[in-house]
């Protein structure tokens, strides 16, 4: 699979809204609890957690946006990657959009794709 279009495809870290209730829960319960040290602590750590898993579940498409937007290319390849792999529009939807054919936004992210292959072999160290 092109490396490009992998590191682009890839899912954010999985996070269940769960971690959410969790760690509004822990804020509540640290309030409750903060003149007891010992249970307030037990509870910031739960809450320390929480943060890290919701943190790692939304990095994957600030890395994804990051690094399109750090591409050599004009804002408008920038925008239809960001559309089909941040937002997840199909070429139709993206097409509507930007009021292009979907043939142009097909061209327009193979020169996304190929710049995107290209910012990732320049960064590999060479043997």
């Amino acid at each position: 699979m092109n490396k490009a279009v992998e590191f682009l495809t890839r899912e954010k870290a999985p996070v269940g809204l769960h971690w959410y209730y969790i760690a509004n829960d822990a804020r509540q319960l640290i309030a409750i609890f903060k003149d007891d040290d010992e249970i307030a602590n037990e509870f910031r750590s739960v809450l320390a957690e929480a943060n890290k898993r919701i943190e790692a579940g939304s990095s994957a498409d600030t890395d994804k946006k990051n690094f399109i937007n750090a591409l050599p290319v004009a804002d408008r390849i920038k925008q239809v990657l960001m559309l089909k792999y941040v937002e997840k529009k199909t070429a139709k939807e993206i097409a509507d959009l930007l009021h292009y054919s979907t043939v142009h936004i097909f061209r327009l992210h193979r020169q996304g794709i190929e710049a995107a292959n290209n910012a990732l072999n320049s960064t590999r160290p060479r043997l």
